[in-house]
């Protein structure tokens, strides 16, 4: 076979191998599966009036123990009750309760970054999963069920993921679920998370035997 046919029938071969094989697999550990294009990073970190995280302190709450582990109870007078905890790198949030959700005084998303900021032994822009736990909120709980129904997502050993280039499965979790929703603004509200961003949403099989529900946002760094 003559030298450049023979480079042809090669390319051909490696072509068409490459064509049939599957999209890649991601792998369960890497909450982001993908580190995104840089066009995603810069589209992400359009200049904003960003703030502070407050502190607890500064938004005029108060925390008590309550003598269940390490969890303790964030509230501010009468308007706002919530429970949480800190667990290395990942917030923990039981509930949160307006007295008035029609006439919100503090963002229940404001006071559990001051409880991470008060509470964590990392830098304030560690953070990397919020975990809502004993989860029964109708409108999280039916995107949910949305998702698992008609986009198939990755679910194995009694938990269920669904990744930022999942995009239409994503997209809908950041629209119908509040906890999706509210969390996605985390990057652009606060200063110390300016270079993070939502990678996945993780929760618990309905259809395992699990003792709790729960609903976990990941977040990465456009520069891991």
């Amino acid at each position: 076979m003559a030298p450049y046919k023979q480079s042809l029938f090669t390319l051909l071969c490696l072509f068409f191998s490459v064509s049939l094989q599957g999209p890649l697999q991601p792998s369960r550990e890497d909450d982001g599966y993908q580190k995104p294009p840089a066009v995603a990073a810069t589209s992400g970190l359009v200049a904003r009036d960003r703030r502070p995280v407050p502190s607890l302190a500064e938004l005029g709450c108060d925390v008590e123990a309550t003598g269940n582990g390490d969890w303790m109870e964030v509230g501010h007078g009468s308007d706002f009750v919530m429970q949480a905890r800190v667990d290395g790198n990942t917030v923990y949030r039981k509930y949160a309760e307006h007295t008035n959700p029609r006439r919100r005084v503090v963002k229940a998303r404001d006071v559990l970054m001051a409880f991470w900021k008060d509470y964590s032994n990392h830098a304030v822009g560690s953070l990397r999963h919020i975990e809502y736990q004993d989860m029964g909120n109708k409108d999280t709980l039916r995107a949910i069920a949305y998702v698992q129904s008609n986009f198939s997502p990755s679910c194995s050993d009694g938990w269920c993921r669904v990744a930022w280039n999942d995009v239409a499965a994503f997209d809908h979790l950041k629209q119908k679920s509040p906890h999706a929703s509210g969390s996605n603004k985390i990057p652009d509200e606060f200063q110390e998370f300016d270079r993070l961003y939502v990678s996945s949403f993780d929760w618990s099989d309905g259809d395992d035997d699990m003792d709790e529900s729960w609903f976990r946002v990941n977040f990465r760094s456009y520069d891991e």
